[in-house]
């Protein structure tokens, strides 16, 4: 009951997380960020550091049950912001074209998350994958990654999260949480990974134990 009750906080906090990323999308646009950057952001009441390291810790040790959500909610976001970019480069010079593309491409994006999960998850994939890449290209190469880099790469997170589902569920949410928590508690992002290590073994055996008790 209470892992429940923590899995519909974590749900209505990141929905207002999401709300507050779309606002900010349509009214301006957003800066390139690099991972780094993220230590610089410190919550300033600790209530909100309190909420912050919840959320991730639930996102470490029971992720697998906000899969459903999650994916419906990657579903909404990235579908909105295609529709957003679309509406942008047909209508460059409307601002309410943004809002009204982002609604219509969440809409579709969560259908489809919601009427064909496969096709949700491999959306997934492949948006995390991009997202590392952009992440880590430059590092590698020292220049911003190629489109044609950035599509081979999303297809292939997006593959192989088809074929490592278990594995990617855990992955995906000790990727939320880590962060999360690792801010609410000040730590080095290099502490991060061990958090997100620790979650992807603690979910992954959680999963077996649900497995073998045919949960």
């Amino acid at each position: 009951m209470k892992n429940k009750c923590l899995v519909k906080i974590s749900q209505i906090l990141l929905i207002a997380i999401g709300a507050g990323l779309i606002l900010t999308a349509c009214s301006q646009p957003l800066p390139y960020i690099p991972i780094t950057a993220l230590r610089q952001i410190n919550p300033a009441a600790p209530f909100s550091r309190v909420v912050m390291g919840l959320v991730g810790l639930v996102f470490l040790v029971a992720g697998f049950s906000l899969v459903k959500f999650l994916i419906q909610f990657i579903g909404l976001v990235g579908g909105g912001m295609v529709g957003l970019y679309l509406a942008e480069l047909v209508f460059p010079t409307a601002g309410y074209a943004s809002i009204i593309g982002f609604v219509i491409g969440g809409i579709v994006g969560i259908s489809i998350a919601i009427f064909a999960a496969d096709v949700g998850i491999f959306i997934t994939g492949i948006l995390v994958g991009i997202s590392l890449a952009q992440q880590a290209w430059p590092y590698l190469e020292g220049v911003e990654a190629p489109w044609y880099g950035l599509i081979i790469i999303g297809i292939l997170g997006g593959v192989l999260t088809l074929f490592l589902f278990k594995y990617w569920v855990a992955a995906l949410t000790s990727l939320i949480g880590a962060p999360l928590l690792g801010m609410a508690l000040n730590l080095q992002p290099g502490y991060w990974a061990v958090l997100f290590i620790a979650g992807v073994l603690i979910q992954t055996l959680f999963s077996r134990q649900r497995a073998g008790a045919g949960v």
